[in-house]
């Protein structure tokens, strides 16, 4: 889903998938000479262990969110 400069991107449990998405990510920014704000980015993972979800977080450069987020001004609870 996307909203102006906003992107709410949905993964399964794939690291390999995951891999191969950061490396368009990574593509991305060369093409465009855009640069994508990780550190501003924020990583919501529902039913991982703990040792799954940093390694997500360590690929994306991104910081682990809890089941509470705000997008868009709009609050999500994720209920599993």
């Amino acid at each position: 889903m996307q909203y102006a400069d906003d992107t709410l991107l949905f993964l399964e449990n794939n690291l390999e998938k995951a891999c191969n998405l950061k490396w368009l990510l990574v593509c991305f920014e060369q093409m465009l000479d855009m640069k994508i704000n990780y550190d501003e980015s924020d990583l919501l993972m529902v039913g991982l262990e703990e040792d799954q979800a940093n390694e997500f977080a360590r690929l994306f450069c991104c910081k682990k969110v809890n089941f509470l987020i705000s997008t868009w001004g709009f609050p999500f609870i994720i209920i599993s």
